[in-house]
């Protein structure tokens, strides 16, 4: 059959609608363009950052990278350092701020309490594609160690040792007699009865105590940690100085034998910590069994024993500057009384420990004395000039 006129259909696409079809077309491409542009941008931006990251890192490790201490000492400021970039399409600017706590602090008492340090931060800044201003910045503390000591990095994270000399725990005096078994005998200077403490060669542990000799000899188990040190003497009428503190220079003074006695405040019910002592011409070393309990800790002071056979030598107040009395001086990190756990740790010879898990040894002492008739003498701070020697002392008897 004939379709008429008004049976056909319309084919084709008038003007109007192609327009249409353009301009919408035209709109999804300027916003596929746009995130291209944006993408680009925020891709670059990216990159610049990556990029000033790295140049912040390097700026701060360069400044930990000092030969020698003098280098560490000199390590100030600056103002700005122009760089450009390696893999980008900008330039960088890096500016590194020093502040040293023992100058810049507010308090300058706590001055000396502080280890050599220097806290540093780098900022890097930069202008990226749009004209806007970027900048990163870190921020990180610089120690004044000596770079020879870089070694110390290798000790495990658990405070283990690398190597045992000997095979056998270093808290083990050196003169202890090592076994078959794994353990080591030690018999206590100035001790009697052939009495001997028996080290665990692993943990430093006291397991045993034996007493006779020969056949005779008889062993019980005996759960005690090592509490060691010297005792060292500066006595030349003038207050001490920080040399004298790192190299005592006074022998033992004729006819004075100070003791030490361990004041155990946990736990109660043991038997009383023993300590016996090496009276040498130059110093005294002293050895104490601390026993422990069932929570295997303990809490306590150590003290010395100074008199001329019925009174005490050592000073009663940090004030007196009597020259016939003694100051005794405790060496550790801090210029002052700080507690266990919280400041401190009891490696670090605080004046009260707390909860000793381990055996502790080179816990030691310096004698001065109390003054010279009119000015009282203070525990020397350490000698800022050697840096590998720690001479820094505080008071411990009497304390403030």
């Amino acid at each position: 059959m004939r379709r008429t006129p008004m049976q056909r259909r319309q084919r084709g696409l008038s003007l109007v609608e192609a327009m249409v079809a353009m301009a919408v077309m035209g709109f999804g491409t300027l916003a596929v363009l746009g995130v291209q542009a944006s993408l680009r941008l925020n891709g670059d931006i990216a990159k610049q950052r990556s990029e000033a990251v790295r140049i912040a890192q390097e700026t701060l490790e360069n400044s930990r990278a000092f030969a020698d201490l003098d280098a560490f000492t000199a390590l100030a400021s600056d103002d700005g350092t122009a760089i450009d970039g390696y893999t980008t399409n900008t330039s960088y600017t890096a500016t590194l701020t020093v502040f040293d706590p023992a100058t810049d602090i507010e308090d300058a008492s706590q001055a000396s309490t502080l280890a050599p340090q220097r806290t540093t931060s780098v900022v890097v800044s930069w202008t990226d594609r749009a004209g806007l201003g970027q900048s990163v910045e870190l921020h990180t503390t610089v120690t004044g160690v000596a770079p020879v000591l870089a070694g110390s990095l290798a000790v495990p994270a658990d405070n283990s040792y690398v190597r045992n000399p000997g095979g056998r725990s270093p808290v083990i005096p050196r003169t202890a007699t090592p076994q078959s078994d794994g353990t080591s005998r030690f018999s206590p200077p100035g001790s009697s009865g052939g009495l001997v403490w028996v080290f665990d060669n692993n943990t430093g542990f006291i397991t045993q105590v034996c007493t006779g000799t020969g056949d005779g000899a008889t062993c019980i188990d005996f759960n005690a940690r090592l509490l060691a040190g010297y005792i060292r003497f500066a006595l030349d009428g003038e207050q001490p100085t920080p040399q004298q503190a790192e190299v005592p220079p006074s022998p033992r003074p004729a006819g004075l034998t100070p003791g030490v006695q361990v004041l155990q405040t946990y736990p109660l019910s043991l038997p009383d910590p023993v300590c016996y002592t090496e009276q040498t011409t130059a110093y005294v070393a002293y050895y104490c069994a601390v026993p422990m309990g069932v929570d295997v800790v303990w809490t306590g002071r150590s003290e010395l024993v100074i008199n001329d056979g019925e009174d005490s030598l050592i000073a009663s107040d940090i004030d007196d500057d009597d020259n016939d009395e003694y100051k005794v001086c405790r060496y550790t990190a801090y210029r002052d009384h700080r507690t266990v756990p919280t400041n401190m740790s009891n490696e670090q010879h605080p004046r009260e420990y707390v909860q000793v898990r381990n055996s502790l040894v080179n816990q030691n002492f310096l004698v001065i004395r109390a003054g010279d008739g009119d000015d009282p003498f203070s525990c020397p701070d350490d000698d800022t000039s050697t840096s590998f020697v720690n001479g820094r002392t505080w008071h411990h008897q009497p304390h403030e």
